[in-house]
């Protein structure tokens, strides 16, 4: 294992994730799969880099990663996809993954019923961070997050589709084709896919493809009104007659919807312009993280009551361990529920507070404590009475009772109940 990944998962467990999470948090901010079958090769992600990177995801952390390599296209020859047509072959493939590296550009995943317009037309789940040729498949590393790592991770989603463009450099120079976003779909255009099982190595799924587009722009616009006015030129020197003079009418009619388009598109740009500067400020980006903090912990206080409540209405949990109701676990403050969890049995730790849940009996037991010592330090004797009871209920009195030490993380739990066994 790279020092730095090794590094990595010890400092996020420092900060209360478990091994599992801490070692999902790593991979993705360290750019690794997911299924941890790289966790071996040496990472080039500088020190500082990976300690910013985790940062941001402790911080900003909503919803599952996944880093996956996608087979999304290969040489299916001839096709015929609408008013789209040509020939997909594996050189044309290998020219579309030299100029992603030669390119660079965000390619955003989306996962909607078909391919928006837009790249900014709707939020993507995901970023294509590279392309290579595995054989004649045209591969894609891929970061999956929220709803799009659940569905290709759950095997809910079993198809993609490129979409691909004539990319324009800032100085008017071509660049080649290049990918300009990725869909995942059900109804891909070729149907003998599947991006949720594919891992590496195994059987290569058949290439996706959609339509070849021009990459949108003022410029490719002016190209196409001049073009327009050429034609328009050649109409008027030719033959007066009733064909040519509608066919004429229709190109007037043309040309004049373009220029509106280009005149729209122009305001258009204008106004996202605006939008970047004004989500680029400090306050903005500050806002955000204070509101997104404060939904995490309502979320939490709300699990809290949820959790203890249920402990409370199954027999599990009684006044001794939690108090009266109303007086922190159930109180109508968020943060009065927050501050009683920090202080209880419990210990803040979530982690703790279900392993009870799971493991005490739906029952209430005849509990002894030692004299002078409080319910948080000391060890809950059960009779033999109790353990009876525990036992006609299916479960096992002694992991009951390692359950019900103080101080118990789900590892050590796990150890001492194996050993029991």
């Amino acid at each position: 294992m790279p020092d730095v990944l090794h590094r990595c998962v010890t400092e996020v467990m420092g900060k209360g994730h478990d091994e599992s999470s801490a070692y999902a948090i790593c991979r993705t901010s360290l750019g690794l799969k997911s299924d941890g079958s790289e966790d071996d090769i040496p990472s080039k992600v500088p020190e500082d880099i990976m300690r910013s990177r985790v940062s941001t995801v402790l911080q900003f952390q909503n919803g599952p990663a996944l880093v996956k390599d996608m087979p999304v296209c290969g040489p299916m020859g001839k096709f015929v996809n609408g008013d789209q047509k040509g020939v997909v072959d594996r050189k044309r493939l290998t020219a579309i993954a030299k100029n992603f590296s030669a390119y660079p550009r965000q390619v955003p995943i989306f996962m909607s019923e078909d391919h928006p317009e837009s790249n900014d037309q709707i939020p993507p789940v995901g970023w294509v961070e590279g392309l290579r040729m595995d054989g004649d498949f045209l591969v894609a590393r891929t970061k999956l997050m929220g709803s799009g790592a659940v569905a290709v991770g759950g095997d809910l989603i079993r198809g993609a589709s490129i979409y691909t463009v004539q990319g324009v450099n800032p100085d008017g120079t071509k660049q080649g084709e290049v990918l300009k976003h990725l869909l995942l779909t059900n109804e891909p255009f070729y149907k003998n896919l599947n991006v949720a099982a594919n891992q590496a190595g195994g059987e290569h799924a058949v290439c996706v493809f959609t339509a070849i587009r021009k990459e949108g722009g003022m410029a490719d616009l002016n190209e196409e009104v001049a073009r327009l006015k050429e034609e328009n030129a050649a109409l008027k020197a030719q033959t007066a007659d009733e064909a040519v003079t509608a066919q004429l009418t229709e190109t007037r009619a043309l040309l004049q919807e373009k220029v509106r388009e280009v005149a729209e598109l122009t305001a258009s740009n204008e106004n996202l312009k605006g939008d970047v500067e004004r989500f680029k400020s400090p306050k903005a980006i500050e806002e955000l993280t204070l509101a997104l903090k404060k939904e995490q912990r309502i979320n939490r206080a709300s699990k809290i009551r949820r959790v203890v409540c249920d402990g409370v209405s199954e027999g599990q949990f009684n006044l001794a361990l939690v108090g009266a109701p109303k007086s922190g676990y159930n109180h109508p403050s968020d943060e009065m529920v927050l501050s009683w969890f920090k202080g209880s049995i419990f210990k803040d730790s979530m982690e703790r507070l279900e392993i009870m849940l799971e493991t005490m009996p739906k029952q209430r037991l005849g509990r002894t404590y030692g004299s002078g010592e409080s319910i948080e330090t000391s060890e809950i004797a059960m009779t033999e009475q109790d353990k009876a009871g525990v036992a006609t209920i299916g479960a096992n009195p002694e992991h009951v009772q390692v359950a019900m030490k103080p101080g118990i993380s789900l590892k050590d739990y796990q150890a001492a109940t194996a050993a029991k066994e």
